[in-house]
């Protein structure tokens, strides 16, 4: 890209995922229009970021191309930097564009899974968790014996953890959607500790 003109240079793939005819110039605002809407912002603040004065020039971000001939996404990861002439100005803004739509499906595949996998299994440990909650009520009405009282708290222990496990799972998931809700509890820092 050259910074005072704001056209491209590309080679045919490039023009060819922007719906761009081989002999034709690019412009940026042209290869803005085919980026997917809700990504346009993010390139836009990005390229405009690396090309500010005293910024380092560097460029990476991942959006979407809609193909303009038959509406077909493509998932595309920019890398890039700016240069920049002694007074502080860019003067040229080069990169790599790559396809990650394989990549990118995958990854929302597995994520899906996981999702899936962790409410599944939450189910059943949900109705177990209430089941040992009741059966610790009843041992200590009942007076049992101290083995009895040790084993089902060893199994709450064990099951409240497999459910700390599951809520990390799902996590995993909602930090790469960036949807993580901040969830404080106060603790006992003496007993993290020991």
């Amino acid at each position: 890209l050259d910074p005072t003109t704001n056209n491209f240079i590309g080679n045919d793939r490039l023009k060819e995922w922007f719906g761009i005819d081989k002999a034709g110039e690019m412009e940026l605002a042209q290869v803005i229009s085919i980026i997917a809407e809700e990504d346009r912002e993010k390139v836009i603040a990005a390229i405009q970021k690396a090309m500010e004065k005293g910024s380092d020039g560097n460029y990476n971000v991942t959006y979407s191309i809609i193909d303009p001939h038959d509406g077909n996404r493509r998932v595309v990861e920019a890398t890039g930097k700016a240069k920049f002439d002694i007074e502080g100005n860019p003067y040229r803004f080069s990169g790599i564009l790559q396809d990650i739509t394989e990549e990118y499906l995958l990854q929302q595949r597995k994520d899906e899974f996981i999702s899936v996998a962790s409410h599944e299994l939450k189910t059943p440990i949900t109705t177990l968790n209430a089941s040992m909650q009741i059966l610790q009520r009843m041992v200590k009405t009942n007076a049992p014996p101290e083995r009895v009282n040790t084993f089902v708290d060893k199994a709450s222990n064990n099951l409240s953890k497999l459910m700390r496990l599951l809520d990390d799972l799902l996590n995993v998931t909602k930090i790469q959607q960036g949807q993580l809700a901040l969830n404080k509890t106060r603790f006992n820092l003496s007993e993290l500790v020991r």
